[in-house]
This record gives C-alpha cells, structure tokens and sequence, in this order.
C-alpha cells in the first residue's frame, strides 16, 4: 500500500534528500510526501492530514523528535514513526517510544526502504479512507445553533451535562463530551483535568502555584487569548509536560 508520508527535520537540505529517497524507493510504498521543519508544524499538518509514517529527526528547536512520537500515543490512528538521525545514542528511547525503526546519518537506500516496509506493514488497510479532521464545533449561541472555527476555541469544559467553549469572545455550549471529542480531533486537545481539555495552539506557559488540594498539582496552564489559567490535575502533570516539551517557569 501507498502511504502518506511527512518528512520533520529541521535540516531542509536533509529533507530534501529524503524527499529524493522516497522517490527513488519501490513503486507502492510512498503516496503523498509532505515536509514540517519542526514538531509544532508537523502537529498541525496532521490535523489537518492522516499520515501513515513519520520520518523523523530526534533533534530539533523547540519540542525534539522524541517528545513529538511519545505524544502520539494520544492519537488515534496513530502513525508509525521511523527516526532519522545522524545521533546514534538516542535509539533505546526511539524504541521505548513504539519506534518502528532507527536509521542514522547518512542513510543507505536499501536500509530506508526495509524500514519503509516496517512501517507499510503496521499501517492501516488499503480500503481504509482518509478522513479530513473536522474544523468546527456544533455551538449554540443565544438560542440558535451554529458552527464555531476550531482555530477559535482556547479550552472546553464540562458544565452541567454539556460542554462549554471558551473563545477569546465569549463561551459557547455544545452536546457531546470530552472524550468524543479526543476522538474525533485527535492531536489536537490536551487532557488538563477530568473535566477540561485544552487547545493545543492556545497554550503559552505552564506555570506553578501553591496549593493544599491534593487533586491538583499546584501547576496551571496559560494561555494565549484568555487571563484564565487553567489547572492541570496531579495524575495528568506528567502527560501534559511530556506532550508540550515545556519547560516549566
């Protein structure tokens, strides 16, 4: 089968060799290529695109390639991930992140295409669509319904049963729940607490308060568009920090 490719490395000579690989490799294994030159942009191209293998380099500005393939236990369907690295030190926690494969600097033709093949046999069936991520959110605002834009939306909480949108305009109430909602826009909330999920785009800084509340964390979340921080819950710290490559202030 054809997969969907997207090539991260903050190197573009890199990418572009790769891209030319890819090319050269057997006939049926590369569909769509597609190139990010770092993890925040590579987030939001597959919101927007299922890709089926993540060629990857571990270090990069900003969140690097491991923090990146450990995040996408969260996303369903997850894609497979094989790094591309010239560091050859990093391959047990490659492996520790559900790597499917770990190729060093510079990379042999026939040593990219056996991982390719790795890779094409852990992918999704042939006659399995591509669906687009949904842009909106079914809202009401003042007794009617509507489609509120997806890049607007900073948190969502449950509130009595629904769930409330909070935009850097106002709030807005919907049905369903937080889970569906994982579900179905995965990669692009992260699980604050029970009962908030947070807009991956919007978030700022992760800052520390004190707190006797043995629920919470004493951690909160800033974000852009909004002066409310939100709480991140005790059990939930080590994911948040492990998804977003923050450093703590």
């Amino acid at each position: 089968m054809a997969m969907n490719i997207l090539i991260v490395d903050d190197d573009q000579l890199a990418r572009q060799r790769m891209r030319q690989m890819l090319m050269r490799c057997g006939t049926g294994l590369c569909g769509v290529v597609e190139e990010a030159a770092d993890t925040g942009r590579a987030t939001g191209l597959m919101r927007h695109r299922r890709f089926d293998l993540l060629l990857l380099d571990v270090q990069m500005p900003g969140q690097d390639g491991l923090e990146l393939a450990s995040s996408l236990r969260y996303w369903t369907p997850k894609p497979a991930v094989v790094f591309v690295t010239g560091h050859s030190q990093h391959a047990l926690q490659a492996f520790e992140a559900d790597a499917v494969d770990y190729l060093t600097k510079p990379v042999r033709p026939e040593r990219l295409e056996r991982a390719l093949h790795k890779a094409a046999s852990l992918c999704r069936t042939p006659d399995m669509p591509i669906e687009e991520v949904e842009e909106s959110l079914r809202v009401v605002n003042r007794g009617r319904a509507q489609r509120l834009p997806l890049s607007e939306v900073l948190f969502l909480r449950a509130q009595d049963k629904r769930l409330l949108a909070v935009t850097s305009r106002g709030s807005f109430m919907l049905d369903g729940s937080l889970v569906e909602l994982e579900k179905r826009q995965p990669g692009h909330w992260l699980r604050v607490h029970r009962h908030t999920l947070a807009a991956r785009h919007a978030v700022q800084s992760l800052h520390r308060s004190a707190t006797e509340n043995e629920e919470v964390s004493g951690w909160h979340l800033s974000l852009r568009g909004t002066a409310e921080r939100l709480q991140v819950a005790r059990r939930m710290l080590g994911d948040v920090r492990s998804q977003l490559g923050l450093r703590p202030n």
